[in-house]
């Protein structure tokens, strides 16, 4: 089906911020994290050294966002201006554990995704070709939610595979080579935390699913698993030199043919981080150049409408509206003209104002 506008979707923490926390809150999330395994030790005798390594990393980072009075995200572009590997390493070893856990044991799902999802995909469970989502958040919520209708092999088997679940995104898991570059509508501008590339397979995969994945026994037995051949595909934006430079390379410029032509652009619980300006300044160049951007949704507690429009340059013919309520994911009025299917909205759970 051919559409008449296209929309693209820019994801930030607050769209996870019923169950993850964002970055103001992480030191408070991660402490909390890591006294809760300290306390409870929730792993049997075998894997006790392992959760007390991983708590290592977590209290260290810690420590150095304390010390440094910085987020993590600015945290670790100094360590990788600073070429410190070591606490670069650490930070994403951390990341990757506590998102990780939080999903695959703690189950902690933002129930929103499921709720888009549904108003998205039609009776034949198909996205719309014409919905793109730029994703800046480390975690895999909306991986998650769609797996209920379409589901992926998030096995580690030897079955080559190159089914994609709902929608094909970005680094993906199965077969490397997949998908293809026409076929994005999801992109993880960070890659994802708890994704790794497996060499022995040449496979991409992640360390838990629904199935496999039930306890941190589960969890360590996934991620110590031929632990030399993996490869982690949490890469922040701004490692632009070394071996990371043609992963974002490729990754910004996916993204950029993905949104080429975009028509009406959503931002949900984004901030707009210091960290994230220069990949954020090619991405409104390209919507802002081809001319056919008519409209802006901002959906945040806040109004940051003015901010967005200072920092990109937005011309004034560009219309930005603010949309603060953020009980669900805003759908835009037009969709009936995006092939969207027109369903009754389910109001869920609010997300207050300390959460976001």
């Amino acid at each position: 089906m051919k559409y008449k506008n296209k929309v693209t979707y820019i994801l930030g923490a607050g769209a996870s911020a019923n169950e993850l926390p964002v970055v103001k809150h992480y030191a408070k999330r991660l402490s909390e994290f890591e006294r809760k395994l300290h306390s409870e030790k929730p792993v049997s005798m075998i894997h006790r050294r392992n959760l007390d390594t991983y708590r290592g990393y977590i209290r260290k980072l810690l420590d150095r966002m304390s010390a440094k009075d910085m987020t993590v995200d600015t945290l670790a572009k100094e360590a990788y201006i600073k070429n410190d590997i070591e606490l670069l390493n650490t930070i994403k070893k951390a990341l990757v554990f506590f998102f990780s856990a939080s999903q695959f044991v703690e189950r902690k799902i933002d129930k929103r995704y499921s709720n888009f999802i549904t108003h998205m995909i039609d009776e034949r469970r198909q996205w719309p070709e014409n919905v793109k989502i730029l994703n800046w958040n480390y975690d895999f919520q909306f991986q998650i939610a769609a797996n209920e209708y379409a589901g992926e092999n998030w096995e580690i088997d030897h079955t080559p595979t190159s089914f994609s679940g709902l929608l094909p995104y970005y680094p993906c898991s199965g077969a490397n080579q997949r998908p293809l570059e026409y076929e994005h509508s999801l992109i993880h501008l960070n890659g994802i935390a708890g994704f790794y590339y497996q060499g022995t397979t040449q496979k991409i995969r992640r360390y838990g699913s629904k199935d496999n994945v039930c306890s941190y026994d589960d969890l360590f037995k996934q991620m110590l698993h031929e632990p030399e051949h993996q490869e982690h595909l949490f890469t922040f934006a701004f490692e632009t030199k070394g071996r990371s430079h043609s992963i974002i390379e490729k990754r910004i410029k996916y993204a950029k043919d993905m949104i080429f032509k975009t028509n009406y652009l959503v931002l949900i619980g984004y901030s707009f981080q210091d960290e994230n300006y220069e990949v954020d300044s090619k991405l409104f160049d390209v919507m802002k150049n081809d001319n056919g951007l008519k409209k802006i949704i901002v959906q945040d507690l806040e109004d940051t409408t003015a901010r967005l429009r200072d920092a990109f340059n937005i011309p004034s013919t560009i219309n930005i509206i603010w949309q603060k309520n953020c009980e669900q994911f805003e759908l835009v009025p037009e969709r009936k003209h995006l092939g969207i299917p027109d369903l009754k909205i389910y109001t869920g759970k609010n997300v207050s104002k300390n959460q976001w």
